[in-house]
């Protein structure tokens, strides 16, 4: 008989019991909801400001839960804001925000709504224990995030410029044209890497576990710098969390007598696929643990994408580890 694991929370995981205010995010204002009251506000520091105050008067409470889906650009400087003013926070993930509205038969959606449903959806995660805080996300590792998305874009403009060349002839003109603007991308991608460099190397926490993960067999510049960017969590959480948390974790799929193959899903989507990445060059490694175990893996007759996801799994695991032990003083072999 299967038995479902229980994942108990880390002490900095777990929520306080203050108020839960609700929010909406959008680019130019956000609705916030406590108690099923709803207000509308600018998003901007001045109206962070006042919605804090409003709730702390509301709640009677000088302390305060904000909860509001994950939405990238729009509520990385929203978060940066709570983190200065030193309030509790959760990132709800949107598409189980939506499976929650689904589920309780919601089928009304306005900006005040989706502020109540949030409301509503992280008290009931609170109910069951299942309410986590990200203390891990700090300031600088926004900044890095905001860094790394302009990179992101950069690349895409690249292979979106590249593919035009093999799928149609170009005019003299236009291909001398197109070649400069290649060059100024790579230039500029190149640039806004060396500043999340910098931003890394100011700080010595984030410098000694760039320095850790890269010097791990398979592991490379951009692997290390997205571990660091992506997964702050690493050193933090046990390994099945961490693995979880970026999606290398097979996921069982069992039912009667139905046992369904195990697929990996979910996840840090950005740091899964860099890991995947790195299997491959896991076979020019001279030796090391992790290569042991890929070819262990391929001799037992293990299919190449099956032993690259277990060998994933095991690198960060092994990353994990080494994290935490920089973290408590432990010295690494």
């Amino acid at each position: 008989m299967n038995r479902v694991k229980e994942v108990k929370l880390d002490k900095e995981q777990v929520c306080s019991n203050a108020p839960i205010v609700g929010v909406d995010l959008a680019k130019g204002s956000f609705k916030a909801s406590l108690e099923g009251c709803v207000r509308s506000f600018t998003n901007n520091d001045k109206g962070i400001e006042q919605m804090l105050r409003w709730a702390k008067e509301e709640s009677k409470s000088e302390k305060l839960l904000i909860a509001y889906e994950s939405t990238g650009a729009v509520s990385r400087p929203f978060t940066m804001q709570l983190i200065k003013r030193d309030t509790e926070w959760v990132c709800l993930f949107p598409p189980a925000l939506k499976a929650f509205a689904r589920s309780i038969r919601k089928q009304v959606k306005t900006d005040k709504q989706d502020a109540r449903m949030i409301e509503e959806y992280a008290r009931n995660l609170r109910t069951l224990g299942r309410l986590r805080t990200n203390p891990y996300v700090t300031e600088r590792i926004l900044e890095l995030q905001e860094i790394e998305t302009t990179v992101d874009m950069f690349k895409q403009q690249i292979v979106r410029i590249k593919n035009s060349y093999s799928t149609k002839e170009l005019v003299a003109n236009n291909q001398r044209t197109m070649e400069k603007v290649l060059v100024a991308l790579e230039r500029a991608k190149e640039e806004t890497i060396e500043r999340s460099m910098e931003v890394i190397s100011g700080e010595e926490r984030l410098k000694q576990l760039y320095e850790l993960y890269i010097r791990e067999p398979g592991v490379g510049k951009e692997l290390a710098r997205y571990l660091v960017v992506y997964l702050p969590e690493l050193g933090h959480y046990r390994g099945s969390q961490i693995a979880a948390l970026a999606g290398v974790t097979p996921v069982e799929k069992s039912s009667g007598t139905m046992n369904a193959q195990r697929h990996i899903c979910g996840g840090r989507e950005k740091v899964r696929k860099m890991l995947y990445a790195a299997t491959v060059s896991i076979y020019r490694c001279k030796g090391g643990e992790t290569k042991q175990f890929l070819e262990r893996l391929l001799a037992a007759g293990k299919s190449s994408r099956v032993a690259r996801i277990a060998t994933a799994h095991k690198i960060l695991r092994i990353l994990n580890a080494k994290a935490r032990k920089l973290m408590e003083g432990i010295p690494i072999s």
